[in-house]
């Protein structure tokens, strides 16, 4: 006895004429809700989770800001030419130890 098991356990296909080559290849004539089918399959249909919409406008916002905020370096500006502008070592050296342990995780 030999069944055909191909395609068993494999994706559908998205190929609207593999469903009509098998057919006519086993003598068989394509049924119309095998087309329909095949032509549904063809379309790819994606739904972000809310979580994803979420991010997507995240992404969008952070996309529409400017590269460099062009005021706050005009700030940093004025205060070292008044040798204002102070660092913070411990601050600094704080925000590096977390960022290291950030991308380290």
């Amino acid at each position: 006895m030999v069944r055909d098991i191909s395609g068993l356990g494999s994706p559908p296909s998205t190929d609207t004429g593999a469903a009509q080559r098998r057919s006519s290849a086993n003598g068989n004539a394509p049924q119309p809700e095998q087309a329909a089918v095949s032509q549904t399959l063809a379309q790819d249909d994606v739904e972000l989770s809310s979580q994803g919409k979420r991010l997507n406008a995240l992404a969008e916002k952070v996309g529409a800001l400017p590269d460099v905020d062009e005021s706050r370096v005009a700030q940093i500006k004025a205060a070292i030419e008044r040798n204002e502008f102070t660092i913070d070592d411990q601050r600094l050296a704080d925000k590096i130890l977390a960022a290291d342990d950030f991308f380290n995780s």
